[in-house]
């Protein structure tokens, strides 16, 4: 290979890393979206796919509940031998003896009665025609337990999502919570210089430079608690995520929140319309109810119609093809009480589901306006730490001006600087627990999959 080809080999060695690592950094970069997130957490959820399975098993049991009301065709096929063979012996002259032929029969006859050896099929049809009420209600009993299994799906999505959307939250939390911290140390460090120039000059006491270098620790204990929290924040959301727990996370920021004004009234009636458990319970209790119908259909009697086809071996008292059609009716007459106690059974669970419904509805109440209050709370919240980290703010400007004036001593810029932190941490923690409270009252009427409550409202 000439100079040339070995220029062009080392070019193309080069261009192919540099792409590679441009793809790699772009695939790092890639921030992790709220949507993305939610999409991952139901997709990779071990709880979702089982619900998805128990849902899918109830269909089944539905359908099979449903050929109940159909004809069943059996088949049969069946062999028997017989030995010895059945046969009847009929002595000479048994008949008697005429003087035109003798004694009838004119010797011993060994006759052969009964089945011989057999080879046959048979073809059975069973039709039901009344069960009191035992097929349809078992089959509206499969419906309603379909019907909640489908709800407790949508429940455990919508627990999924709430908890995604509260590990993202907290993510983006401490986050910021962490670069608020690095802001801090770099701002004592910068403080530290200074005030250890002016010590050099001998324009300040030794005791405020150790104040500093206290707060110069404690910003660095800070920062280390803060990126320690945001990691362990990074860590759960990998957990809902199926992610290596260490795996790095780079969420997407959030839009502001979007106030709303909704009444108690108008809170309960969405929660009411849209929550899963409700309408899970609902539905249970309207399979124990069909269950009780289904039990009871005991105290009546049975009606089938059955029709039989067989096909067998030519026999000697028999006809090779015989069918026949009946009407069986069956009716228990004693069971020891087994009937009304398994009546009674259905019963008390019809009672239970139907307390379970009251309490399920009660829970509801006790959530929604708990929610609300929540969301309102952490509104005010926001405004007021907006107007403190204001305040705070133009404290730490005309404090650092008096420093610089000599009005002002460095442990009151460290006092400034730490009530900013402070109130800046609080606004903070204040906009993420608004968005954190939003997500719980999205839960909280059912509207989880809505990613703000005007959007799922209006559906």
């Amino acid at each position: 290979m000439g100079l040339h080809g070995r220029v062009f080999a080392k070019r193309h060695i080069f261009f192919s890393i540099f792409m590679a690592a441009s793809f790699l950094a772009a695939g790092a970069s890639h921030a992790l979206t709220l949507t993305e997130a939610r999409e991952e957490a139901l997709r990779v959820n071990l709880k979702v796919k089982l619900s998805k399975e128990k849902v899918s098993e109830a269909a089944s049991v539905k359908k099979q509940r449903y050929s109940d009301f159909f004809a069943k065709l059996d088949a049969r096929a069946f062999a028997s031998h017989t030995e010895p063979e059945p046969r009847v012996l009929v002595k000479r002259g048994e008949y008697g003896t005429f003087p035109s032929t003798g004694p009838v029969p004119s010797s011993d006859r060994a006759v052969l009665v009964g089945e011989q050896d057999t080879l046959g099929v048979a073809l059975r049809l069973e039709q039901p025609v009344f069960q009191g009420g035992r097929i349809y209600n078992s089959y509206r009993q499969s419906e309603a337990a379909q019907e909640a299994l489908s709800h407790d799906e949508k429940k455990i999505a919508q627990d999924i999502l709430l908890m995604t959307e509260s590990a993202y939250i907290d993510l983006l939390k401490a986050d910021e919570l962490k670069r608020v911290a690095e802001q801090h140390l770099k701002t004592v460090e910068a403080h530290m210089t200074d005030i250890q120039l002016l010590y050099n000059r001998g324009r300040a006491a030794q005791n405020d430079v150790l104040k500093v270098k206290v707060e110069l620790a404690r910003a660095g204990e800070a920062l280390i608690v803060a990126d320690n929290d945001m990691r362990i924040a990074a860590g759960r959301l990998n957990a809902i995520l199926d992610r290596p727990f260490m795996q790095s996370v780079e969420p997407e920021a959030l839009s502001e929140s979007k106030k709303f004004d909704l009444t108690p009234d108008e809170a309960e009636r969405l929660a009411l319309s849209n929550r899963a458990d409700m309408k899970s319970a609902y539905g249970r209790a309207r399979e124990a109810a069909f269950r009780t119908k289904a039990s009871e259909a005991d105290y009546y009697p049975g009606l089938k119609l059955m029709s039989e086809y067989v096909h067998q071996t030519q026999q000697p008292t028999s006809d090779n093809d015989e069918w026949s059609v009946m009407m069986l009716l069956e009716y228990r007459l004693l069971d020891f009480g087994g009937r009304s106690n398994r009546v009674e059974a259905a019963k008390s669970t019809e009672r239970q589901r139907q307390l379970d419904l009251i309490t399920v509805e009660s829970v509801i109440y006790s959530e929604v306006h708990e929610s609300l209050l929540n969301v309102r709370a952490a509104d005010k919240r926001v405004d007021v730490t907006k107007e403190a980290l204001h305040q705070a703010d133009e404290n730490l400007r005309i404090t650092k001006f008096g420093f610089e004036h000599g009005a002002k001593t460095s442990t009151d810029v460290l006092d400034a600087e730490d009530l900013k932190i402070k109130t800046n941490s609080e606004h903070i923690r204040a906009r993420y627990d608004s968005h954190h409270a939003r997500a719980v009252f999205r839960h909280a009427v059912g509207l989880m999959h809505a990613e703000n409550l005007e959007e799922g409202a209006g559906r």
